[in-house]
């Protein structure tokens, strides 16, 4: 056999060997790329107030004016709840898992999220600990302690939907300035060890 295609064949065997240990042992297996991921992630959120507005077009009745934006709302603040469930049970999020989610927990964005910090909040314990699955671990950082106020964004619009649909339309837009503003005052705390969803609840009426 002609030495190239021996080293052809030499390679092959030696890839499909190192891919049935990796199945089967879980002894080789590939670093994920967590900012890739994240980006994976943001790029899903953006796409689900798309799929959120065809959804309330879906599940209430045709309106026009006022009460349809206030449907298409309503569904869009469902998406930082959906991403952070998800993100907490070790789930995969998706557009049919973001349906079925909205359809079968409710459609009031504000017990979506408040539930979702629940969640969080009683997950801080294992992941300070690092008990968690990776990509669970990596998901929940920038709700409990975010590296930058970028990175703190799923946990700010999280806490912005507790309360948002509440405020008057011309006013919602403020409240969502006033809420950023707010979170970037954690990275100026001395102690950062509270979890920030935690923290930023503290300066809310009800504590989330």
């Amino acid at each position: 056999m002609p030495v190239p295609a021996l080293i052809t064949k030499v390679s092959a065997t030696l890839c499909l060997g190192l891919m049935a240990l990796t199945a089967s042992c879980g002894l080789i297996a590939p670093t994920p790329d967590w900012t890739l991921e994240r980006i994976k992630r943001d790029r899903l959120a953006e796409n689900l107030l798309i799929e959120a507005d065809a959804l309330a077009i879906e599940i209430y009745p045709p309106g026009r004016g006022a009460l349809g934006e206030f449907h298409q709302m309503r569904m869009r603040w469902n998406v930082p709840g959906y991403m952070a469930t998800a993100c907490v049970e070790g789930k995969q999020p998706t557009v049919e898992g973001f349906k079925s989610f909205v359809r079968s927990s409710g459609r009031d964005p504000s017990r979506v999220a408040k539930r979702a910090i629940g969640a969080i909040k009683a997950a801080d314990d294992e992941w300070q600990a690092n008990n968690l699955d990776a990509v669970t671990q990596h998901c929940l950082r920038p709700y409990l302690s975010p590296e930058s106020v970028s990175d703190a964004a799923p946990a700010v619009d999280l806490y912005t939907a507790t309360a948002v649909v509440s405020f008057a339309p011309d006013l919602r837009d403020s409240f969502e300035s006033v809420v950023r503003r707010r979170a970037g005052g954690w990275f100026k705390t001395v102690d950062q060890h509270e979890p920030f969803i935690s923290w930023l609840c503290a300066t809310s009426s009800d504590g989330c």
